[in-house]
């Protein structure tokens, strides 16, 4: 009997991947970051990546 795995959800997005979702440059993605304007966003050390909860691009893809 084989079951089916179910795939994890993907928990996190890259910040380009929101300002696409959104319709914006990258820029402007992360000038809200850096105003605290994209709840629950990350960067967990300077020049590193910033990641965006993964809802949140879902959520505004189904709404675009």
């Amino acid at each position: 009997m084989s079951e089916m795995t179910a795939q994890p959800k993907k928990k996190w997005a890259s910040l380009q991947q929101y300002a696409d979702a959104f319709g914006v440059d990258h820029s402007t993605a992360q000038r809200w970051f850096h105003a605290g304007l994209i709840p629950g966003a990350r960067q967990v050390a300077p020049r590193r990546a910033i990641r965006v909860p993964a809802e949140l691009v879902t959520d505004s893809a189904s709404v675009a």
